[in-house]
């Protein structure tokens, strides 16, 4: 197979070529669900690599037993499907499965309950990425999103309410994450899976529809392309225009004025400001108990300096009225 030719493989080079210096320390982790988008994404770092002299492993996660015959055995034939390959084009496969025997594995995967809802499948595969590559922990971790799952993740946000940073949804990289295949389209990577015979599996929980999101991907977006043909390259287009300006032209107000905010824009511009220093992995949770403690050291007085305050894995620095996070 020459990948050499084809287009998203140049998108991949040019993507992983504009990564900072010091991530390029030789390994690129993959995770890889089984599903087009990964399983694409997996070849094309790896022929990526090639070039550019790293080595590529494959991370695949096994999200537990399900009350659905259909999604145990998808998550198993995922797990198989993804190892096959690996072992196919000599790429190192690390897997959570119990199925896959190795010190990896989560051995009591599948006695506990399944996993309810898409952000705790995502946080428990958040982290179990993170244990897989543990031995290297600062290697970029690599993710098949493609412009139709961006598309997905902001209009959710806009339908359940969310800020300026939302509408940014996912970025192409940041602090070690990257989405390579973030400006693609999701018919330009399944059609170079046909032309490559590149296999895949078809998770039948997005067929089923049930939740919100895989209602807009299977009926609602197809709906509107048919309606008007090219709205979503252009909806995708409008978004990201959207998303850039909001962010940068987004700064935190003094801690006087951000006081008098409503709760919700308090929460909402918080986000954002962690977010800018470099701060991702944090929950709705943590914002509000962030804020509570802010409350604190509120008085008619005005904000002390040097106040500190420590919570949420965050040290929060109080100077001269403004916030600062060290």
């Amino acid at each position: 197979m020459n990948f050499k030719n084809e287009p998203l493989f140049h998108c991949v080079l040019r993507e992983i070529r504009s990564w900072p210096k010091e991530y390029a320390n030789g390994v690129v982790c993959v995770a890889v669900s089984g599903g087009v988008d990964s399983m694409v994404c997996l070849q094309l770092v790896r022929e990526v690599g090639r070039v550019l002299g790293f080595e590529t492993w494959a991370l695949h996660i096994h999200h537990g037993w399900s009350p659905l015959k259909a999604i145990v055995e998808f998550r198993d034939q995922a797990v198989d499907l993804v190892e096959r390959r690996c072992h196919l084009d000599h790429i190192l496969f690390r897997t959570n499965s119990p199925r896959v025997a190795s010190q990896w594995a989560d051995k009591g995967l599948l006695e506990r309950p399944p996993l309810s809802g898409e952000a705790a499948l995502r946080a428990y595969r958040l982290e179990q990425l993170r244990h897989l590559k543990t031995d290297v922990s600062d290697a970029v971790l690599v993710f098949g999103h493609h412009r139709d799952d961006l598309v997905e993740t902001q209009i959710l946000r806009l339908i359940r309410g969310t800020s300026h940073y939302g509408l940014q949804g996912m970025h192409r990289f940041q602090n070690g994450v990257a989405r390579p295949l973030l400006g693609v389209s999701r018919e330009s990577i399944e059609a170079l899976a046909r032309r490559m015979s590149i296999p895949f599996l078809d998770d039948p929980a997005n067929r089923r529809g049930e939740d919100l999101r895989s209602w807009i991907r299977a009926h609602w977006l197809p709906a509107l392309e048919k309606r008007a043909p090219g709205a979503l390259k252009s909806l995708a287009k409008s978004l990201d225009t959207l998303s850039r300006h909001c962010e940068s032209d987004f700064a935190l107000p003094d801690l006087d004025l951000w006081w008098q905010l409503s709760e919700s824009a308090k929460l909402s511009d918080l986000a954002v400001f962690l977010r800018q220093q470099g701060f991702t992995l944090f929950t709705g949770g943590q914002l509000k108990e962030i804020v509570k403690n802010l409350s604190s050291r509120n008085s008619p007085l005005g904000w002390g300096n040097g106040d500190v305050w420590v919570g949420a894995g965050l040290r929060v620095l109080v100077r001269h009225g403004l916030l600062e996070v060290i």
